[in-house]
């Protein structure tokens, strides 16, 4: 049936307003689903903000940390890895042994210079008898030091103690590691310990101060610029404390009398300062007595050499004309050839800058062991530091690099060479000054202005430097 024009019109105009609400429809569909979508996208972004602002936190946490100790520290020439917790027991440690130091010396009543002065000597002192390092297996299969309390008991005897460390070389081990563990903390901190202590000390317990204290120590990273732009403490003549003179090592005799008494602690300084060569491993000492024997000869030609050459710069002296002076100038030369600069120090009982007291040419040459195990030596490479603009400070020194199981390390060698230098040298030179065919000083007095040094090391040197002996 035929529509009419308006029927048409209406069919046309309905059509065109379900296209348009259908489009509507559409639209808003999709415009739905993009809102839909949007508040996922957002939602998700939410999700990687939170994230991504917990993993800044923990980074920035563990950056502001304070690390003091190294995780790997040096200590009777051999390199510890030590357990990451150790500072916080370091630090618990030295705050329970400088809080029974200062009550029982009343430190407090002189000032906080006193406190600072402890912070590092005797109470670390304290720290190596009451505390220990103790061998673990790590993680990874290898060997973690860990800090630990001492089980020792009120009537316990040191002699005890000393035949359990005959018995296990691993606790001389921790007793040194835990010394240089102690020094390395306190010198770190020493001016926020010494005032945290100063101020504490007479109010709370030192259970108090470490549980409190400590964490923050650790923790807090402003506090490692503390007391910088602090003018440094100089310390006053004005008691029995500074006497019997400024040297530490007075001081650290003044200590040891008062806190060690069965003396075992000062007889380890003691074998650390003057022969460290025994506080290495048995198989690198037998090494040493090797290198003794293998080297005298050579080291009997140097220290001959050496001792020509300061003869000669003593001729050009005014004192060398008197005759009756000569030969105990030289004797002087003589006595001195084969040991360090603290020579007179050492005379006097204090402890020597370099352990052992080295002579200081001993640093001129290098130790090298043959395929055949002899020991020989030769001149050492000069090493060009490489020079830093001004202003700029120091790199921290290397990591110690691994070596070989059984090999000594780099500081090891430099323990090892000093000792057979020093060794050859008294065995050539000083040990014979009382014979007929020793005395070098008339013979640099007699022969040292018609022979040159390297003639006069032969002549001398002869009765050491018989076949297969390395000459120089």
């Amino acid at each position: 049936q035929p529509r009419s024009p308006k029927s048409i019109q209406r069919v046309v105009l309905s059509r065109k307003w379900r296209n348009e609400m259908v489009g509507r429809m559409r639209g808003a569909g999709t415009a739905l689903g993009e809102q839909v979508e949007y508040h996922a996208r957002t939602a998700t972004m939410a999700r990687i903000c939170k994230l991504s602002l917990l993993v800044i936190l923990l980074f920035v946490e563990g950056v502001t940390a304070r690390k003091i100790l190294k995780s790997k520290i040096r200590a009777r020439g051999s390199t510890y890895s030590i357990a990451k917790d150790s500072d916080l027991h370091m630090c618990k440690a030295v705050v329970w042994e400088m809080h029974g130091e200062i009550h029982k010396h009343q430190l407090t009543d002189d000032g906080e210079e006193k406190i600072y002065d402890t912070s590092e000597m005797a109470v670390c002192l304290g720290v190596v008898q009451n505390y220990t390092f103790t061998k673990t297996a790590g993680k990874s299969g290898g060997t973690i030091w860990k800090m630990m309390k001492k089980d020792k008991k009120e009537d316990e005897d040191e002699d005890a103690e000393w035949e359990a460390v005959a018995q296990d070389p691993s606790l001389l081990d921790g007793m040194m590691l835990t010394k240089q563990a102690c020094f390395d903390f306190c010198e770190e901190v020493q001016m926020e310990i010494s005032e945290e202590m100063y101020a504490r000390t007479n109010k709370e317990s030192a259970q108090q101060i470490a549980d409190s204290f400590c964490p923050v120590l650790l923790k807090n990273k402003k506090n490692e610029d503390k007391g910088r732009n602090k003018k440094p403490y100089e310390p006053v003549k004005e008691s029995a404390w500074d006497d019997p003179s400024s040297d530490p090592t007075a001081k650290m005799q003044q200590f040891l009398k008062e806190r060690d008494r069965g003396g075992a602690i000062n007889e380890l300084l003691e074998l650390e300062a003057f022969t460290p060569e025994k506080m290495l491993d048995e198989e690198l000492q037998v090494e040493v007595h090797r290198g003794e024997r293998d080297l005298k000869c050579a080291v009997c030609e140097v220290a001959v050499k050496v001792a020509a050459n300061r003869a000669e710069k003593l001729r050009q002296t005014p004192q060398y004309k008197d005759k009756w002076q000569r030969e105990s100038l030289v004797t002087d030369i003589i006595v001195r050839v084969c040991h360090g600069d603290d020579y007179e120090r050492l005379q006097q009982g204090f402890y020597p800058e370099v352990p052992g007291n080295p002579p200081k040419w001993a640093d001129n040459w290098e130790i090298e062991k043959g395929p055949q195990g002899k020991w020989s030596m030769k001149r050492a490479k000069k090493k060009s530091k490489p020079a830093r603009p001004e202003g700029e400070e120091e790199m921290e020194e290397e990591e110690p690099q691994e070596v070989a199981e059984g090999e000594p390390d780099a500081h090891q060698m430099k323990i090892m060479r000093n000792a057979m230098i020093s060794l050859a040298c008294k065995a050539a030179v000083d040990n014979r000054l009382s014979e007929d065919d020793g005395d070098l000083a008339e013979l640099l007095v007699d022969h040292g202005d018609r022979k040159t040094g390297k003639e006069l090391a032969k002549e001398f040197c002869r009765p050491m430097c018989d076949t297969g002996k390395q000459e120089l």
